[in-house]
């Protein structure tokens, strides 16, 4: 962030998150595999970046499925915990992160949408049942709160809407995120598809 943390701020932990992380990205291949495999048996202790990492490296590893299957994932938590953040401009954290992964796993999910769509599917179901165990506050990192002159005034309290509303919103969140999914798909005609397409086989 550059500036340092204040306050609640530099109480919240992403520890755990952010050295698998770096692992999935600089680690040994063996290291790589050890946590690749970690992540997804605990996948409700780590925080959604670690999940675009994830995808990074399956689609590197030529297991683009498994690859969309976080990619798809990531989103839709970061797109929970965005929602959840009472400061907006963590906003900016939704695609900063979906740029993270290599261009031809992000325009993969369209080169076969019926497949896309069912693993999609697996993702939010993957999502209702899987516990949220990171620290919610992570998303406020990538915020402008944090750097604010009143950052030590800040609760934790303060930084996310009220607990009692969280399974709400996760569930319209879930309902939301796909059927934007679903009518963005939709409405893509055969010419659009022959683009990115082209651009499939040009970046392969």
């Amino acid at each position: 962030m550059g500036t340092e943390l204040k306050g609640v701020f530099a109480e919240i932990d992403t520890t755990k998150s952010l050295e698998a992380i770096e692992i999935l990205r600089s680690g040994s291949e063996e290291d790589r595999v050890r946590i690749a495999e970690q992540i997804a048996a605990n996948s409700a202790d780590y925080c959604p970046a670690v999940f675009f990492a994830l995808a990074a490296f399956h689609h590197q590893a030529g297991r683009t499925p498994i690859g969309l299957f976080w990619l798809f994932a990531g989103r839709i938590r970061t797109w929970f915990d965005i929602q959840r953040s009472t400061d907006r401009s963590v906003e900016a954290a939704a695609d900063a992160l979906g740029n993270s992964v290599p261009e031809l796993l992000r325009l993969s999910q369209f080169e076969n949408l019926e497949e896309s769509k069912k693993i999609l599917e697996r993702a939010v179901e993957w999502d209702r049942d899987t516990e949220h165990n990171y620290d919610e506050c992570w998303i406020a990192l990538h915020g402008l709160s944090a750097s604010l002159p009143d950052a030590e005034n800040k609760t934790r309290e303060s930084l996310t809407i009220p607990e009692d509303q969280w399974d709400a919103l996760a569930e319209k969140n879930r309902t939301e995120y796909y059927a934007a999914y679903a009518k963005d798909t939709a409405s893509m005609d055969e010419a659009q598809l022959g683009q990115i397409r082209a651009k499939i086989a040009e970046l392969r």
